[in-house]
């Protein structure tokens, strides 16, 4: 892995991992929940894309309509231009991202800022500021995010007005990732231990403003990727590079952990459905795991794409209905296999390509949106 390519991933400092001669920092690469939509199905087709917003494809008028809406997106063979939500002031490093009924939403990391579109707004909203976000949940007119000096939330439409700090990091920006029910707050702290781990998983009930947060898991190594299903919280502990990664759940309202995977290299995004938990593995060589969580611990994940071979660098995953969506940070592509994952002849679709800064996924009932932090950097939809 060069140092060409670390830079190119555009992550600020934070808690670094060592690997080999490289300094790798990938604890703001995932957080949010994401809201669940209508199954994917269809046939194939893709979107290609420029790296600042993209042509090449077909044009896709259809997407010009309100923000969560891409009915009308649907993409022919070949591909067809993503629309951009953002760019410019409005997309300044643009990190985390979110959907829900509410609007769509996302942090500007180098701008400091906190910015959205309403369901039934056309426009960039800012929201509020906020020093160096990371992370952003979204549910029931609330949002919930990450910053340097800790965990916050405001409700909508008047987020700066309502804004309130609920929780204090371990260490300035180490609470990194965070989801949210619509009832219970959840957020991981990665703590600022390389070797032994000091990092912490909690819940808070913001009906009390979170005066009463409940430890659901300590002596974490770097967790991230927080991710509900009906009945669980997962979550990863993603290690310092040296195969110690792994994978874990709990009772969403309970205590409890279960490990469900373990030796893993850089597990990085996550998600999960009533029966399977899915990771990716951040390296060049990547893939994107799998593993039936209901059976209790997994000695032998499978591979989600086995057609595709090795990933280049994918960081973050997404459900829908019936299929799951990655990225690949070093190839700038977007892609999805139908649940549980595609056969071992079945090519992935590819939905979107050029994407040399792709970081961070959400899913609505029928939209795919996504960052891109370079060349200026971009706040991205297409159909899904």
């Amino acid at each position: 892995m060069t140092r060409s390519t670390l830079a190119r991933i555009g992550l600020a400092a934070g808690s670094a991992l060592t690997l080999a001669a490289c300094i790798v920092d990938l604890s703001n690469l995932s957080g949010g929940a994401r809201d669940g939509g209508a199954s994917g199905g269809g046939t194939s087709s893709s979107v290609t894309t420029s790296s600042a917003g993209g042509s090449g494809g077909a044009s896709n008028p259809g997407c010009a309509g309100a923000v969560l809406d891409c009915s009308g997106c649907a993409c022919p063979e070949g591909g067809c231009d993503a629309t951009p939500l953002a760019t410019g002031s409005d997309a300044d490093g643009p990190l985390g991202v979110a959907a829900s009924s509410d609007g769509v939403f996302w942090v500007n990391k180098a701008g400091g800022s906190i910015l959205g579109i309403l369901a039934q707004g056309s426009a960039p909203q800012l929201l509020t500021k906020v020093v160096a976000p990371a992370a952003i949940a979204a549910a029931t007119g609330r949002l919930v995010f990450t910053a340097q000096d800790g965990l916050w939330t405001c409700l909508l439409p008047g987020c700066d007005a309502s804004k309130k700090h609920y929780a204090t990091p371990i260490a300035p920006g180490s609470i990194q990732n965070v989801a949210y029910d619509g009832q219970l707050i959840y957020w991981a702290d990665r703590g600022n231990d390389g070797n032994a781990g000091n990092g912490r998983v909690w819940r808070c009930d913001p009906a009390d403003d979170c005066a009463s947060p409940t430890l659901v898991a300590d002596q974490q190594l770097f967790p991230q990727g927080l991710f509900l299903t009906t009945d669980s919280l997962f979550w990863i502990s993603q290690g310092n590079g040296q195969s110690n990664g792994s994978v874990h759940k709990s009772p969403r309202t309970g205590s409890g952990q279960i490990d469900l995977a373990a030796s893993q290299v850089l597990p990085t995004g996550l998600a999960a459905d009533d029966t399977y938990v899915y990771w990716t593995q951040a390296t060049m060589s990547g893939k994107v795991m799998r593993c039936d969580h209901t059976l209790g611990y997994c000695m032998t994940p499978s591979d989600v794409a086995p057609k595709a071979g090795e990933l280049g660098l994918p960081l973050d995953l997404a459900i829908a209905g019936a299929r799951i969506y990655w990225n690949e940070n070093s190839k700038g592509t977007i892609s999805s296999c139908p649940l549980p994952g595609c056969s071992a002849t079945e090519t992935p679709r590819i939905h979107a390509s050029g994407r040399a800064g792709v970081h961070r996924l959400a899913v609505g009932s029928s939209c795919l949106f996504w960052t891109d932090d370079v060349n200026g950097g971009s706040v991205d939809k297409a159909g899904r």
